[in-house]
């Protein structure tokens, strides 16, 4: 039993060194520098990795448009989001709020199930609450803003930020779980009777 226990050590000792992740790349997108995202299909899709992914960029209304932004992002198979939310800045100083809707199942504007809405007043943030948010699609929907000025021009800037990090059990809790499984053999060995 213990010879068992201690091959098992051994196997997940190396598989730890073994799986030691590449570099990973979050997404960093700027929407100033990257281009412009639309809140009508196709959505711009981020394909999500380990780490702090942020997507930034503004929006707000003109005397000839209005702009809202919103996006889609697929968490790979073995990733979750552990934490995030949207933090919003009031450029002119008259956007008092604005409203993503965020979406499971699909990487089409309001599409899927309801997960969870952010509505962050200016200045302000918003969390994610409804976590971990695990493998799949989704789309955060640029729903609504509201502001209180009757200036043609009404501005805001916001960035997203998701926090990425691997379903699997770090190679430290591997190693733990081989450590009790050699101390649970050796006492059962010690109980033995002769």
């Amino acid at each position: 039993m213990i010879r068992v226990a201690l091959a098992f050590l051994a196997i997940v000792s190396f598989a730890s060194v073994m799986a030691v992740p590449a570099a990973a790349v979050p997404i960093t997108y700027v929407e100033s520098i990257d281009g412009d995202l639309s809140v009508v299909d196709p959505l711009t899709v981020f394909t999500l990795d380990v780490g702090l992914n942020t997507v930034s960029g503004s929006f707000g209304s003109t005397e000839q448009d209005t702009d809202f932004d919103s996006f889609a992002f697929i968490v790979p198979a073995g990733l979750q989001v552990v934490s995030g939310g949207v933090d919003l800045l009031d450029l002119t100083g008259d956007i008092t709020s604005t409203q993503w809707s965020l979406f499971s199942g699909s990487t089409l504007v309001g599409v899927g199930s309801l997960v969870q809405n952010l509505a962050p007043s200016s200045p302000g943030s918003a969390p994610l609450t409804v976590l971990p948010l695990g493998p799949g699609s989704y789309n955060m929907s640029h729903v609504v803003f509201f502001f209180a000025g009757t200036e043609p021009s009404n501005t805001a800037s916001y960035q997203f930020t998701l926090d990425v990090q691997s379903e699997v059990p770090e190679p430290a809790t591997w190693a733990l779980l081989g450590v009790g499984l050699v101390a649970v053999a050796c006492r059962a060995r010690v109980r033995r009777p002769a």
